[in-house]
């Protein structure tokens, strides 16, 4: 899940770099509203408190096993086995068994749930988090957070990401209430363009990696980024029209909204969204700067990227391991801020972080606390952020440890961690497969070229749809 900027990285600390060389070598092995922005920029800073801590967790006389459940991308995993197998050796009255679950990973947790025998620490994902809080997988931990509120020095998570695993049974508002998980890796989505196309188009990229270029500037540079042949098919576009949720950085920066503040109501259907959704729509429809759904048909985003097929594609910190397994001299790439709005600008994209909790019914939620805030511990992000497909640490004195790599490639790595000022808290409710459900059967009805629904119409489907799930907690019957 990547758009960032401070100016620049003036509030990273960097205290836990020397801490980060370390846990590198001893880890080793043998031989990845409403998209909501949050306005406060500079980032807001948790109040510290002195925290009198009663007694310690309370160290068993013989050797315990806790279970760690994740799922994560192959090549990740042998990195998150062996931090398991160092806390272990760290720890010798835990012995943590890593638990991969490769497929159907909530389908597994629910059924281990229902035999009363969930994993001590879960992996979690920001988008279904309320959901499996409602249906009673997560411990609360907001206990453990104000005891140990010091020692987690809350000051040097990023705030957003923090916000992404709150929720509350009662108010119902995704990042508001107590902590049923902490954050570990993610990030926001970002422009990656090809530098061989924008050398073939005569196009120079935009100053700065783009930190203040707006949406004109955007589609300007779009058109000339574009070829077609004589008869009007394109020989290339400028990038891929995104499905599903990657629209939203067009629609929120563009001034719409997918819920009401409160998460109660549909808001796609307000004027604002749909001006916004209308601007998304035209550059297929209008401007002609994406493939029509005929053209490149079959031919995923990597393979298209690499061809030169396509200039530029936005997505996460996720899609780096694929692009540098490619050789620099067929494909060479860097990176772009996402475009401001040309009348507010401001700029919101989407951010999404996986994190960690414990499972509710664990016999021993005290070491797996223990374990969690290892997860979750500066020293130890470098390794937690490279098994999460080389997403961005959650924390700010990692940032830089865990995912600037000056071998590798893009050159402008930092563009990930400078977009935080920028970054937006998904429009995620307890209904959140639902509400997609509802999104997506008037979306694909407005950005297919033979049908082109008009944009205030399919909205307010969408919004007639969306608010009956909100209200009633089920889909309508014609879904």
């Amino acid at each position: 899940m990547k758009e960032r900027k401070l100016n620049r990285r003036d509030f990273l600390r960097l205290s836990a770099a020397a801490a980060t060389g370390a846990i590198m070598a001893a880890c080793a092995p043998a031989t990845p509203e409403v998209v909501e922005v949050e306005k406060e920029v500079p980032v807001e800073k948790v109040k510290k408190e002195t925290v009198v801590v009663e007694k310690e967790v309370a160290k068993p006389k013989e050797t315990i096993e806790l279970d760690y459940s994740f799922s994560f991308a192959v090549g990740g995993v042998p990195d998150m086995k062996r931090l398991c197998e160092v806390y272990s050796e760290e720890n010798p009255y835990v012995d943590i068994k890593p638990l991969y679950i490769a497929e159907r990973y909530y389908e597994q947790l629910e059924m281990r749930a229902a035999a009363g025998d969930l994993p001590d620490a879960i992996y979690c994902a920001d988008e279904n988090f309320p959901y499996y809080v409602e249906q009673g997988l997560y411990r609360n931990l907001q206990p453990y957070v104000e005891q140990y509120r010091e020692e987690l020095d809350m000051d040097d998570f990023i705030p957003i990401t923090l916000k992404m695993f709150r929720w509350s049974p009662e108010i119902k508002v995704y990042g508001k209430g107590d902590y049923y998980a902490l954050p570990f890796s993610g990030g926001p989505i970002l422009w990656y363009y090809n530098k061989a196309v924008f050398e073939d188009a005569g196009v120079e990229p935009p100053p700065d990696q783009g930190w203040d270029w707006d949406m004109n500037d955007f589609l300007e540079l779009c058109k000339k980024l574009v070829k077609v042949d004589e008869a009007g098919n394109m020989l290339r576009g400028a990038f891929p029209l995104p499905g599903w949720i990657y629209p939203m950085p067009f629609i929120r920066t563009m001034g719409g909204r997918y819920l009401t503040e409160d998460k109660k109501k549909c808001a796609m259907s307000t004027p604002e969204s749909v001006k916004a959704i209308q601007f998304f729509m035209d550059l297929r429809h209008k401007y002609r700067v994406v493939p029509l759904s005929t053209e490149f048909a079959g031919i995923g985003s990597t393979d298209l990227f690499r061809e030169g097929k396509i200039a530029m594609n936005i997505t996460g910190p996720w899609w780096l391991p694929t692009l540098r397994a490619i050789p620099k001299d067929v494909l060479d790439f860097d990176l772009l801020h996402f475009p401001k709005n040309p009348e507010t600008g401001e700029r919101i994209v989407r951010s999404t972080y996986d994190g960690i909790t414990i499972g509710k019914g664990s016999r021993y939620p005290d070491a797996a606390w223990e374990f969690v805030m290892y997860i979750v511990d500066p020293k130890n992000q470098p390794i937690v952020a490279r098994a999460d497909e080389h997403s961005l640490s959650c924390r700010i004195s990692a940032l830089e440890s865990s995912f600037i790599h000056p071998e590798e490639r893009p050159e402008h790595q930092e563009v990930f961690i400078d977009s935080q000022p920028y970054w937006g808290l998904q429009p995620i409710t307890e209904y959140w497969p639902e509400m997609w459900t509802i999104i997506d059967k008037y979306w694909e009805k407005m950005v297919l070229e033979k049908i082109q629904m008009d944009v205030g119409e399919a909205t307010a489907k969408i919004c007639e749809g969306v608010d009956y799930l909100l209200e009633h907690g089920e889909l309508p019957a014609k879904y």
